[in-house]
């Protein structure tokens, strides 16, 4: 699996994330269905995914699952429910960020 370019606020592919802008964020928790990161290091051994997906619940919330671990295993699973996407931006924010600062790159976002 390799990772898609991203594009900076200019418009030209970086190919990888260098620095956080607040730009690069906001794109980025602003996804409708999922985001995929990925962070992988052959010489460490390193192929991890982490994916953050919001999905609507029976009771009209919404839930923001995270799924991480080895890729070509199943992952560990976390659902937090919140009443509607604009509760749940916060911790999607937060959450983009921090794989960003620790080296993943996105995969594919919808």
């Amino acid at each position: 699996m390799t990772a898609l370019p991203f594009h900076n606020e200019l418009g030209g592919a970086t190919g990888s994330l260098p620095t956080l802008s607040p730009v690069m964020v906001e794109t980025l928790a602003g996804f409708r269905a999922y985001v995929r990161f990925a962070s992988t290091d052959l010489e460490q051994n390193r192929r991890r995914f982490y994916d953050l997906r919001w999905q609507p619940t029976l009771f009209g919330e919404g839930a923001l699952v995270r799924v991480w671990g080895r890729q070509g295993q199943p992952g560990t699973v976390r659902a937090t429910v919140y009443p509607d996407r604009d509760q749940a931006q916060t911790a999607i924010r937060q959450l983009v960020r921090r794989r960003l600062q620790h080296g993943y790159q996105v995969v594919d976002w919808q």
